[in-house]
């Protein structure tokens, strides 16, 4: 399944593409997973800037983990990131995420493409229904993003005032 969504940001392209790096970012950009974050670990960075991380989820009694690997870095115009969630094995993933985020600079800030691609790997007939059904709800976290975004730098600009 595929999301894609679009917005001006209201900041320059380079610090939009910065915040968007930043690991230590990615859980104010999911109240999902900020629900559930016990802990961020940082894996090594590649010489070209690319970086990875965990990120360690609890739920009650249900224990997991998102792994984040930034594919393409390109500063400031491009940041594609791969994660996948898994339990025992990170070679043995429940489900990826891969996105797709396109920066360009606009006279107001910065205008962000984003593409989100789903894809299901491992579960139950009844969770994969389930999954395409609710392509609406994957379709509003995506756009929930972007407005935390978007009030981030809102919130920035308006405290230099």
């Amino acid at each position: 399944m595929r999301v894609e969504v679009s917005a001006d940001i209201p900041a320059t392209v380079e610090a939009v593409f910065d915040f968007l790096a930043d690991p230590a970012n990615a859980l104010k950009l999911s109240e999902h997973a900020a629900d559930h974050a016990v802990g961020l670990e940082l894996g090594d960075a590649t010489p070209d800037g690319r970086s990875s991380f965990d990120i360690r989820m609890r739920a009650g009694d249900r224990a997991w983990v998102q792994t984040i690997q930034q594919l393409v870095r390109e500063r400031p115009s491009r940041l594609v990131t791969r994660g996948w969630t898994w339990t025992d094995s990170r070679d043995d993933p429940l489900m990826e995420v891969t996105t797709d985020r396109r920066l360009a600079p606009t006279p107001s800030g910065t205008r962000i493409e984003m593409a989100v691609d789903y894809q299901v790997r491992k579960a139950s007939l009844v969770d994969r229904l389930r999954f395409r059904l609710g392509g609406e709800v994957a379709r509003l976290e995506v756009v929930n993003g972007v407005h935390l975004l978007i009030d981030h730098f809102q919130s920035l600009d308006a405290s230099a005032h």
